[in-house]
């Protein structure tokens, strides 16, 4: 993965344990597990789906041998992968193990980390060059 895509996901964490933090602030620990769980999910998703992205990617050197999936077989995975993401998100919240808007709001972590990852490591790599 390259440095943006690791800011990306630190700043993912940080903006999940910080929305986490000011939901217990506010509305108790309930809330904040929900939150945490949320930005929980997002990470590990965000996470699962670049590396899946780089190995559809990749290019084989020479004398290597192509990846066993092929794009098909990473595309089906990316495909249960929701799926499995879905799933998981229903279960909690029908079952009541969570609430559903603090496992929105941590899940918001996402493309607001996405964001300011992408900002800062654009700054960052402005800086080296």
């Amino acid at each position: 993965m390259d440095l943006r895509m690791k800011t990306a996901l630190k700043t993912v964490a940080v903006v999940g344990c910080v929305a986490a933090l000011v939901a217990w602030a506010f509305w108790g620990a309930r809330t904040s597990l929900s939150v945490a769980l949320g930005a929980t999910i997002a990470l590990t998703n965000l996470y699962f789906l670049a590396r899946i992205v780089v190995a559809m990617l990749r290019v084989p050197e020479e004398g290597e041998e192509s990846s066993t999936l092929g794009a098909g077989g990473w595309g089906l995975l990316a495909l249960v992968k929701i799926t499995v993401l879905l799933a998981a998100m229903w279960f909690l919240v029908s079952k009541g193990h969570v609430l559903a808007m603090g496992l929105l709001a941590g899940y918001g972590s996402l493309p607001i980390g996405i964001v300011i990852g992408s900002i800062v490591s654009d700054k960052t790599a402005g800086d080296l060059s």
